[in-house]
């Protein structure tokens, strides 16, 4: 029994999912991974569900030499057709952004990054977590 609890305790601290003191109330934080865009390695954090017609939020986690002029987000496919673009909001640890879920979501869609730097735009593409 001793080693069902320990692997249990184990499971729990190596999980990416949280529950945390977020300034919009207790929610579960989930660590969606990395990516590389252009210059930047990119992190994202999503902060509660991802549901069809409502607003998700996230904090996308930057590592570069230099700051983005912009930082736009979307949940859906690489175009952004349907989906609605957000400008991230930077906040002294990360980038916050609030998106507007479109009202259907495929079993492909994702979190989409796009970084607006001194080379251009480059986008980049994140799981989500329904």
């Amino acid at each position: 029994m001793k080693h069902v609890h320990a692997a249990f305790a184990l499971a729990l601290l190596l999980s990416p999912t949280v529950v945390s003191a977020h300034p919009t109330g207790d929610v579960k934080i989930t660590e969606v991974g990395e990516v590389s865009i252009g210059a930047f390695q990119v992190s994202a954090k999503q902060v509660g569900p991802v549901e069809a017609k409502k607003t998700a939020t996230f904090e996308i986690y930057l590592k570069g030499k230099e700051d983005p002029k912009v930082v736009r987000v979307w949940v859906g496919d690489k175009s952004g057709k349907g989906s609605v673009k957000a400008k991230a909001v930077k906040t002294a640890k990360y980038y916050d952004a609030d998106v507007e879920i479109p009202e259907t979501l495929s079993s492909d869609s994702a979190l989409w990054v796009e970084i607006e730097g001194a080379a251009g735009r480059e986008k980049g593409m994140l799981p989500i977590h329904r």
